[in-house]
């Protein structure tokens, strides 16, 4: 319209004076009545550019604050607010009814999986449970949660995933402080049902099924070493309901790792699923990228690691202890000697050190004979020499040594084995679902 005006009006410098200082270059027309006395051939305004350019100016001069109906969208009137809500609501509803025929297509899709893994979707009993893990700050509402029992069933979860557009997300104990184990509108695949431990006691090496919880897998390889005459255990964290998979992404720090490292420097191979729905062994020769990514990568970046091959350690004995100290008197003091001698304490002594308003308490895990704990913190510790200090040590075997620190903390010192072996699966009420720490969190 601009063009026709400026073309059609050259001539006419008032009419170049109201363009330039009523609309310039942003002269829209969104709507033009012309009477009948104004137009007197359709076919002669079709075809003269000028008389059209007239037109569309007697146009303005006629109607009321004819620069605001061209410089901008005319008001809607009560008949198109109308008109536009009744658009929106079918839109609305069409997205709606598009939405829950996705979303059965994609229920249908995991029901379909040859097995029938188990699926629980939103609307379900006790949906919110099965949908988030154990010590979450957040809850989530994913799309479904899927039990697959083998890898071919991980894979065509995967494949249904990635059909839908849904984010897969792998879930081993559910322990995520961050809730990463679940997510919104994402496919939980929980692997609690792939819990197989088998140990090569001759090789030193345990293959594990990255669904089982730590506790499980440390009493299966402990079981297997005592067969064969060893004691045998592997890298890992304190509490027994920990998956290992999340443990081994994160990097697994634990009792044992001043003197071997972490659990991810102990994995020597691995199976992990990809996007594709493919199978591939990870390891230093084939894959050795994927292999470096997932030790310490974070669980589920790079793929779902269905089960790996780790090296064991022998540790023949173990000596754990405990050091009270009642009241704050000494507090100060006391943390700044630890502080100051523990990073020089041998590699097969591990600690904890607690500050409560009742006291201090350090927890002791050393790789060797209680006699030699016991000299070395009488001798060149320092932390004895406070008025109150109470020392208490025994001996155990790795697995005793293990439920003492998970089982512990004020508690009576003793050799625990019995609290190792937990539940893999969450089940709403159960014994998981009652832990001291998700109960705080819940």
């Amino acid at each position: 319209c601009l063009t026709v005006f400026r073309q059609a009006c050259s001539t006419q410098p008032w009419l170049s004076c109201l363009l330039l200082q009523g609309w310039g270059d942003r002269l829209f027309v969104t709507e033009l009545s012309l009477s009948r006395s104004m137009i007197h051939s359709s076919e002669q305004l079709r075809s003269d550019g000028k008389l059209m350019a007239v037109l569309l100016l007697l146009a303005m001069l006629q109607v009321p604050d004819a620069g605001a109906s061209l410089t901008a969208t005319s008001a809607p009137t009560p008949s198109s607010n109308a008109s536009q809500k009744s658009k929106e609501a079918i839109q609305g509803q069409r997205q709606a009814e598009d939405t829950a025929n996705r979303a059965s297509s994609f229920a249908a899709c995991l029901r379909s999986i040859t097995g029938s893994p188990e699926v629980r979707l939103p609307g379900t009993p006790n949906y919110r449970d099965y949908a988030n893990g154990l010590r979450i700050i957040r809850w989530h509402s994913p799309a479904a949660v899927v039990y697959p029992t083998t890898v071919l069933q991980v894979q065509a979860a995967v494949l249904c995933a990635v059909k839908f557009k849904v984010q897969p997300i792998p879930r081993g104990g559910g322990n995520s402080f961050e809730s990463l184990s679940s997510g919104d509108g994402a496919l939980v695949v929980d692997l609690s049902e792939m819990a197989a431990v088998v140990v090569d006691a001759k090789a030193m090496a345990a293959t594990v099924q990255f669904g089982a919880r730590i506790g499980n897998v440390y009493s299966a390889i402990y079981k297997a070493g005592v067969s064969a005459g060893k004691n045998l255990t592997c890298l890992g964290g304190v509490w027994p309901q920990v998956g290992i998979g999340g443990l081994a992404a994160a990097g697994g720090y634990g009792s044992l790792s001043r003197k071997y490292g972490v659990l991810a420097d102990h994995i020597l191979s691995a199976r992990v699923v990809d996007a594709k729905g493919c199978v591939l062994l990870a390891n230093e020769r084939s894959n050795p990228d994927l292999f470096f990514a997932i030790r310490g990568g974070g669980g589920g970046t790079y793929g779902i690691v269905v089960e790996a091959t780790l090296k064991l350690v022998e540790v023949p004995v173990v000596a754990v202890a405990h050091i009270g100290y009642k009241g704050l008197d000494y507090a100060v003091d006391l943390m700044d000697r630890f502080q100051r001698w523990a990073p020089s304490a041998p590699a097969e002594l591990t600690f904890t050190y607690n500050l409560v308003r009742a006291g201090s308490d350090i927890k002791l895990y050393y790789l060797g004979k209680a006699a030699e704990l016991q000299q070395l913190m009488y001798q060149h510790s320092g932390l004895l020499a406070y008025p109150g200090a109470v020392y208490r040590a025994v001996e155990c075997d790795v697995l005793g040594s293990r439920g003492w620190l998970a089982g512990s903390g004020w508690a009576p010192l003793s050799c625990r084995s019995d609290n190792m072996e937990v539940p893999q699966r969450v089940e709403p009420g159960g014994v998981l679902m009652k832990d001291r720490e998700a109960s705080k969190y819940r």
